[in-house]
């Protein structure tokens, strides 16, 4: 199934727990919705695809040569990831990197962790052994 048709499946039931209660509030027919998502919405009306992407509020953002599209848990997301510190940053690439590879044992990722952002780490892990040595 291609990306855009998972995206849309998947906010469908994030947000409306199922595509009868979907087509409801869409005032697109059942049978029309149903049909699009078992064959993917590239065989979709544009009119038919621009109202279900404009009821979940996904939106299409050309960049370079890909169509990318972005919902409001990506905005959500990147407005919390913009206002953490380094040591947050990597703690939340280290989990990110984790599930990655995880969910794509296919294609794993290592995760870009700045050298200040490592050494700080270390020197943490290093004190609170050192603490628990001293309680022991």
């Amino acid at each position: 199934m291609d990306v855009l048709t998972n995206l849309i499946k998947s906010e469908i039931k994030r947000q409306y727990k199922s595509v009868r209660n979907f087509s409801a509030v869409s005032g697109i027919p059942y049978s029309t919705l149903a049909n699009s998502l078992s064959k993917g919405v590239g065989f979709t009306s544009y009119e038919t695809i621009n109202k279900i992407m404009t009821t979940l509020g996904i939106n299409p953002i050309q960049n370079k040569n890909k169509l990318t599209f972005y919902n409001e848990r990506y905005y959500e997301i990147n407005d919390m990831l913009s206002k953490l510190d380094e040591k947050g940053l990597h703690t939340v690439e280290t989990i990110l990197n984790v599930e990655y590879n995880r969910c794509c044992p296919d294609n794993p990722r290592v995760a870009s962790v700045s050298k200040a952002s490592y050494n700080e780490n270390k020197e943490e892990i290093e004190h609170k052994k050192a603490e628990m040595l001293e309680r022991s």
